[in-house]
């Protein structure tokens, strides 16, 4: 969770997941690689001192950009130490990321997963039976990738994006359990004021009751009985209350997010996606 010290509106980061735990939202993404992880730990710390639980989701890579391959020691205590961290028995997802200095480079990556794949396998397999993980989720970086990891027994779900705008993950989630959807406002805050982003995907039909945009990119992802959560940032009034207002009235519902997605014509086309 990147979080600041106050909301543009004003509010603390402690009272921030006080309000959000109440209005009923309990999961937080984070990763020790954010510059704001001490301060999102103060602000948990401070939250779970007045008696309210979480549920995490939290990014680990390995290998990371400096190296070819995967460490089962490192990876073992990075788990440990965020538990600790985080104050938890058992994370609920691990998004873990098999990057290399060259993610774009398929061919070596999946050369390189088929070499290590027993001891993948092994590592997640042994966080989940000792309790520490309940499921291991792969952000792939390439649908190529993805297919390789959901071969892995312990990676259960996919972590990806999921938007009105980057819908390549529908192609590949029907390999997993489940879906963790990344940045439903396609990486920004404020992504959905302007109608022609809607025309030029010829999804008109999706606004024709004048619906607010940023409620309906929200609403999009939740809407798919396969979406396990969705992660977003929530840095002021507006997404806030969104978050809030969306997550708490929206429900599963398969054939409407079927008609919205073939409305936006899937499959999109694909958009690079930024560093994880």
């Amino acid at each position: 969770m990147r979080i600041e010290p106050y909301t543009s509106d004003g509010v603390s980061a402690s009272d921030l997941l006080n309000l959000l735990h109440d209005s009923g939202i309990d999961t937080h993404h984070s990763s020790a690689e954010y510059d704001s992880h001490p301060r999102y730990l103060q602000a948990l710390a401070a939250s779970r001192a007045s008696g309210r639980s979480f549920e995490h989701v939290v990014k680990l890579a390995s290998p990371s950009f400096n190296s070819d391959f995967f460490d089962a020691s490192q990876v073992k205590t990075a788990v440990d130490q965020e538990l600790s961290d985080l104050g938890v028995e058992r994370i609920a997802s691990l998004q873990w990321l098999f990057r290399t200095p060259d993610p774009s480079d398929d061919e070596t990556r999946l050369r390189l997963l088929r070499d290590q794949f027993e001891v993948l396998e092994g590592t997640f397999h042994e966080l989940i039976e000792c309790g520490k993980v309940a499921n291991v989720s792969s952000f792939p970086y390439s649908l190529s990738f993805a297919r390789a990891t959901a071969a892995l027994k312990p990676v259960s779900a996919l972590a990806n994006y999921l938007s009105l705008f980057e819908l390549d993950a529908l192609e590949v989630a029907n390999n997993f359990e489940s879906l963790i959807a990344i940045r439903p406002f396609a990486g920004s805050t404020e992504p959905l004021d302007a109608a022609t982003e809607f025309d030029r995907l010829e999804a008109a039909a999706l606004i024709e009751q004048g619906r607010d945009h940023h409620e309906v990119a929200l609403e999009f992802p939740l809407l798919s009985s396969s979406v396990s959560t969705v992660i977003t940032s929530i840095n002021g009034k507006r997404s806030r209350n969104t978050a809030i207002r969306i997550g708490a009235a929206t429900h599963p519902d398969d054939k409407r997010f079927e008609r919205m997605a073939a409305a936006l014509k899937y499959p999109a086309t694909s958009v690079e996606p930024c560093a994880q």
